[in-house]
């Protein structure tokens, strides 16, 4: 009888090249938010030692406790940081958080040692571009309600990033879209 390994975690020695590569954007991501916290709110000693445990622990299990840990952590620490509302540090830490989260759920998507399908990463590309651009909007909504008032360089950089979102989702789409006729 031969023993059967589950493959519900994996070190970082056994991902594939893409999946190693969507871990160190998935790291990055956590840590441009950390690096955004003592810029906009209050930094927190035990978040701080909480990321660096987390981070380690990606390292052990890139898939399973590690990962969900980094994604806890990181949005815990924005939390904690205390910041002051809606502001344009905001939005960039909403789309680190969901850059972060993409990327570790396509890291765990399958076996460990195999490459990230083009048609898996092309489906979740286009999830997280629409999560993106549905977040732009209503940062966009809450800043409209909010007593703070961004540049107006700000509200145009958001549209200008929400118009490229559609345009890449439509090169997208026609580019991968199959002609019946021919």
């Amino acid at each position: 009888m031969t023993a059967v390994r589950r493959v519900d975690s994996a070190s970082i020695l056994e991902l594939h090249p893409h999946r190693l590569l969507l871990l160190l954007a998935a790291v990055l991501s956590a840590v441009l938010v950390q690096v955004m916290i003592p810029v906009a709110g209050d930094v927190n000693a035990l978040e701080i030692v909480l990321f660096a445990v987390a981070v380690a622990l990606v390292l052990l299990d890139a898939t399973g406790v590690g990962a969900n840990l980094l994604t806890a952590v990181t949005a815990l620490g924005w939390v904690w940081a205390g910041t002051r509302g809606v502001d344009g540090y905001t939005l960039v830490v909403a789309w680190a958080l969901l850059a972060n989260h993409g990327c570790l759920a396509l890291v765990a998507h399958g076996h460990p040692g195999a490459p990230v399908g083009r048609a898996v990463a092309a489906r979740w590309g286009a999830r997280i571009a629409v999560v993106g651009a549905l977040t732009a909007l209503t940062w966009c909504a809450a800043l409209a309600w909010s007593t703070q008032r961004l540049a107006p360089t700000g509200v145009f950089t958001v549209i200008a990033l929400l118009l490229l979102v559609g345009v890449l989702l439509w090169l997208r789409r026609e580019l991968t879209r199959t002609d019946v006729d021919g």
